[in-house]
């Protein structure tokens, strides 16, 4: 396409040579090409003819020429656009992949820049480049046939353009590349602004402190609003510097012919044809420039964004997507053994030569004071972290063999349940589409988890929506949707990691009464700050500095004697 679309601009400007030929020097039969095309002799005898038959053959190459350079660019957004949506769900999934550990090194920030900016940094990059080639190879063709026209006016010519080009991009090189790395930082800060900003707006307006996250969004657009002035300048400016190179070239064009001829008359075929390839070439010329200094300004997201994707496809595993066994393998034993973990930099390890086993329907907890190791425990169970030692059974089988089979059959109940914005419909059942959903079992989850006195009293019943993160609800009420998530999604393992610590005396013991009442239906692992809530446990572990120093019942653990490690 792009070298049809260079032949048709080739086309066109040997038209113009000829049609000024033939406009100017009517009693001349040398008519360019147009002699070897028409012939001589039926052109001299029907010149005024042969004129208004080139002249609509001019006005419809240049139609379709037209025609030609616009489904040129909309496929070249076609194609862009296109990469855009894979490089995105590339990115996001190798996000998504990463392991655990290295994934919470990162701010969510990162992340938005990351899918968001950078790579809609890639695709006008490759926008770019494609109309840079689609011009490069239109530049080559006009260029070839000029060399062929006069030589010496040629390289006139790429004279003006070579010497505005290199000066402008010595003279803005450095700030495109700082700017643009400037930019990117901080767009990061101003989406962390808006998110922590939003997000802990309670807390924020009770301390009056809104300002502290107003100032970091107000001061990272104003760099990003300096940067994109500079750039949207140096963009535009190149448009306007190479119209008056090229009139400032057709005049010393037309002055040094006037200066070696004496006169003008036999070049204006020359002059035309040159004109109106300068103006042709104006466009790429330009183009040529700003994009270079926007490719400057993107470089520093193309370069995080591909080191980032390099990275990726070296350390993150494919076993992570799929698993070695089928999925649906009911749920019967989970076992560590002697596992140790230890966190990158970290003075002592994290665990250290746990040894635990649970069985299908036991419900164990986990006990211990801050910084004991219980979360990193919970972390290690769920396959989100790999053991430095040690080694963790599944059904008897290496977790990590099976990690998609024994994900499938457990969820997992924080202190601070997900809930998109979205209806309690799709948040019971989330990660399914709409018309998906089974509305008979989502009432039946609902039932089993005793919110259906909530449904009835909500103004769209399941249908309402919850808001972000569900600031429609209670603690409680959110807990119980995460119950009934767990419940529509036939999980048979819950892993309730300080599930009720955040709710009031009454409501936790709802809960703990409701979750009491799954015992030998669903296999349970707790960990708890408030002992009451694991009174229904087969076995307790109290954790110690990474270390298992008590196991047994209720009793033994919590009202027996202490141990101390």
């Amino acid at each position: 396409m792009f070298v049809l679309a260079s032949l048709l601009d080739l086309i066109g400007i040997g038209l113009v040579g000829g049609y000024i030929s033939l406009l100017t020097q009517p009693e001349s039969n040398d008519a360019s090409f147009l002699d070897n095309i028409i012939g001589s002799d039926r052109l001299s005898a029907n010149r005024s003819e042969v004129i208004l038959g080139i002249g609509a053959l001019l006005v419809l190459v240049f139609l379709i020429k037209a025609a030609a350079s616009i489904l040129v660019n909309r496929e070249i957004l076609r194609f862009s656009n296109g990469q855009m949506v894979r490089l995105r769900g590339e990115v996001m999934s190798a996000f998504q992949a990463l392991p655990y550990e290295k994934f919470v090194q990162r701010s969510s920030a990162e992340y938005v820049q990351r899918v968001l900016a950078y790579v809609n940094q890639a695709t006008s990059s490759l926008v770019l480049l494609l109309r840079m080639i689609s011009e490069g190879i239109v530049t080559l063709v006009i260029l070839s046939f000029l060399a062929s026209v006069n030589f010496i006016a040629l390289a006139g010519l790429l004279l003006f353009g070579g010497l505005i080009f290199a000066a402008y991009d010595r003279l803005f090189r450095r700030r495109l590349l700082t700017g643009g790395r400037e930019a990117n930082l901080a767009n990061e800060g101003v989406i962390q602004g808006v998110q922590e900003g939003f997000s802990g707006l309670k807390e924020i307006r009770i301390l009056g402190r809104e300002k502290f996250f107003l100032d970091r969004v107000v001061d990272g657009s104003r760099i990003t609003s300096k940067v994109g002035i500079f750039m949207g300048t140096v963009s535009i400016a190149p448009r306007y510097l190479i119209e008056v190179a090229v009139v400032l070239f057709v005049v010393i064009l037309v002055l040094g012919i006037y200066v070696q001829a004496g006169s003008l008359e036999t070049s204006y075929p020359l002059i035309g044809m040159f004109g109106v390839a300068s103006m042709r070439l104006a466009p790429a010329i330009s183009m040529a420039i700003s994009s270079t200094a926007t490719l400057r300004n993107q470089r520093h997201g193309l370069g995080v964004l591909a080191r980032d994707l390099s990275e990726f496809s070296s350390t993150v595993s494919p076993r992570v997507w799929s698993s070695t066994s089928p999925v649906g393998e009911r749920f019967s034993s989970l076992e560590l053994n002697n596992v140790a973990y230890s966190y990158n930099n970290a003075s002592q390890p994290a665990l250290d030569g746990i040894s635990l086993a649970i069985a299908s329907g036991e419900s164990i907890g986990v006990i211990g004071e801050s910084g004991s190791g219980k979360t990193t425990l919970v972390d290690l169970m769920l396959g989100l972290l790999t053991p430095k030692s040690g080694e963790i059974f599944y059904n008897e089988k290496q977790l990590a063999s099976v990690l998609n089979m024994w994900r499938s059959n457990v969820a997992y109940l924080p202190q601070e349940v997900f809930l998109s914005d979205e209806s309690l419909r799709q948040n019971i059942a989330l990660g399914i589409e709409s018309s998906q959903i089974d509305d008979e079992f989502v009432e039946q989850v609902a039932q089993q988890t005793r919110l259906s006195e909530l449904i009835s009293e909500l103004p769209s019943g399941v249908d309402t929506m919850l808001g972000e993160r569900g600031v429609r609800l209670s603690g409680g009420q959110r807990q119980r949707v995460a119950l009934a998530r767990a419940f529509y999604h036939r999980r048979e393992v819950l892993v309730l990691d300080e599930a009720t610590s955040a709710l009031d005396h009454e409501t936790e013991r709802e809960i703990v009464n409701e979750i009491q009442e799954l015992k030998g239906e669903k296999t349970m692992i707790v960990i708890a700050h408030r002992l009451s809530t694991l009174q229904h446990c087969d076995r307790i572990y109290r954790l110690k500095k990474g270390k298992i120093i008590q196991t047994g019942t209720y009793d033994q653990v919590i009202h027996g004697p202490k141990i101390e490690s």
